[in-house]
């Protein structure tokens, strides 16, 4: 059933991810929260990506390009500007929606006026859409900030806030890996977080190679040290 409520803007930052852009697009078709807005800002994609996005016809759906490549942080800063929404949740190009997740989460925050972000817990899966694993998050800001230096027990593409919340903490645009680290670093003393406990998203979260995980644990390092200077 398709409810109505407060609207959401939705942000999907895309880079090649031509095989996996419409399945996460799709998601946001059938959500049962009818009131939102996905704006797709591609950041120079080499290999269809936009032209995918572009395949579809909805008017809640708004296709973003410059034909540059500024990275992540740059483009969910200028989404957020340009947002109408009350609300600003994250997607990314390869994971998936749970029908029913703007709904629950955009309730968990008209529930609880105290909380500013709130995430949820997600199955990971391969690329072809194996599942292999699940991630479950605590609830409470207390739990989700419980380990500063191993990291906030919070993914990314699942998070929902407020609006305002996003407005007044931009992502640091100098950083080209870890910017929601950092982001939930720097405000978490004067924030608060939280996860719903339900599995809402599928995450596309292949294993780590070596190469990638050490420049984003470099740069969460250098976050956490300054922020105990």
């Amino acid at each position: 059933m398709l409810t109505s409520g407060p609207p959401v803007t939705i942000g999907m930052p895309i880079r090649n991810c031509a095989g996996t852009v419409a399945r996460a697009i799709r998601s946001i078709l059938r959500q049962t929260h009818a009131n939102w807005e996905l704006l797709i800002y591609d950041d120079g994609s080499t290999d269809g990506t936009l032209d995918v996005a572009r395949s579809f016809d909805d008017p809640r759906i708004r296709v973003l390009s410059d034909g540059t490549s500024k990275r992540i942080a740059v483009r969910l800063n200028e989404m957020i500007a340009l947002g109408g929404g009350d609300y600003f949740a994250r997607l990314d190009g390869d994971d998936v929606a749970y029908p029913e997740r703007l709904a629950r989460q955009v309730a968990y925050l008209r529930d609880h006026p105290g909380v500013d972000l709130v995430g949820c817990s997600a199955i990971c899966f391969w690329g072809d859409g194996e599942a292999y694993g699940a991630l479950r998050h605590p609830e409470s800001h207390a739990g989700i900030c419980a380990d500063l230096a191993g990291g906030f027990a919070s993914i990314h593409p699942a998070w929902l806030g407020r609006m305002a919340w996003f407005r007044r903490n931009q992502y640091d645009t100098r950083l080209p890996v870890a910017q929601d680290y950092e982001l939930l670093l720097r405000s978490h003393r004067t924030s608060c977080f939280a996860n719903v406990p339900e599995i809402l998203l599928g995450y596309c979260a292949p294993p780590v190679r070596l190469g990638d995980y050490l420049p984003r644990r470099w740069r969460q390092t250098e976050s956490l040290v300054a922020d105990l200077l």
